[in-house]
């Protein structure tokens, strides 16, 4: 059998001689029986990482590359033979496996440190990475689909609640201590025909029930970093008082959702560098000091 290999080696911090560079050590060798068409890594806290072909799956340690586990997708899941996407979300320890059949996607959920299998189901179609976002002060996967969110326990695949009155995907939320979640929707570029008729939209929402308790509208967009994919803007709650930091100051009032003030003021860094020639994508952070408030006073710098 063809043996598929993955390697780790050292890098070291340094200056390195044009004219003699030594070998980079080889740290470990890990040789899998199976095709390696999908991969990701873990961090160093989380210590493993995966490797998988379309019909299985090798999770394995990342300081000596030894297995943890390996299984054939259709050892983990009754309805799976093979995959034709695989998405991992770290923070919740789970993989999303999906068998993308014509117009009936099949979702498998495996933990990712163990391999054990979690839940299955083809109710939601459509799927993607876009349209996922973990909560995890609720253990829970917010999924926007075409016409409406979902709210579904990570680990058993419950589904919580649904809504149709919240339109888009999930992006910065805050939760207060009273069991409700303030959010902004946004489309991301890859789902704009999924999401038709889409407006900007915060709204406050019952966690436990998915009732919307008020929903208003905000000024901008709801943009990311080009890699890490935060997001470019921030929502906190301050007292009785919901702050978004989007296009300057939207201000909002906490039980009612009345909007209360709003400053409009630039304080991207646009103008202080640009795109490099070849880059397809490009970005400046942290560069335009963010808004300081003293008390009721906001001091900010205005880059338009």
């Amino acid at each position: 059998m063809k043996k598929h290999f993955l390697f780790s080696i050292a890098l070291f911090a340094g200056l390195i001689s044009v004219k003699a560079q030594d070998d980079m050590p080889l740290v470990w060798e890990s040789r899998m029986d199976h095709k390696i068409v999908h991969t990701g890594t873990g961090t160093e806290e989380r210590g493993f990482s995966y490797a998988a072909s379309d019909k299985e799956i090798t999770v394995f340690d990342n300081k000596t590359g030894k297995p943890r586990w390996n299984k054939k997708f259709k050892e983990l899941a009754p309805k799976l033979g093979k995959i034709d996407d695989l998405i991992p979300f770290w923070e919740s320890d789970v993989i999303f496996l999906f068998d993308r059949k014509l117009g009936k996607d099949v979702l498998a959920v495996v933990e990712m440190e163990s391999g054990n299998f979690l839940w299955s189901t083809d109710k939601y179609q459509d799927v993607d990475e876009e349209n996922v976002v973990y909560i995890p002060e609720e253990q829970s996967f917010a999924i926007s689909l075409k016409k409406e969110l979902v709210f579904i326990r990570a680990r058993t695949g419950e589904e919580r609640w649904s809504t149709a009155k919240f339109k888009g995907v999930v992006g910065k939320y805050a939760i207060t201590p009273d069991g409700y979640m303030v959010m902004v929707n946004f489309v991301p570029s890859s789902l704009g025909a999924l999401f038709t008729g889409f407006k900007n939209q915060i709204a406050k929402i019952d966690i436990r029930n998915g009732d919307i308790i008020w929903e208003n509208t905000y000024v901008g967009r709801a943009e990311r970093k080009v890699i890490s994919r935060e997001f470019l803007y921030d929502l906190f709650v301050d007292g009785d008082k919901v702050m978004l930091m989007m296009n300057g100051y939207q201000v909002y009032d906490l039980k009612t959702g009345a909007s209360l003030w709003s400053a409009a003021f630039d304080y991207t860094p646009d103008g202080i560098g640009k795109r490099p020639a070849d880059a397809r994508k490009f970005g400046i952070y942290g560069a335009v000091a963010d808004p300081v408030r003293v008390g009721d006073d906001l001091y900010v710098l205005d880059m338009s």
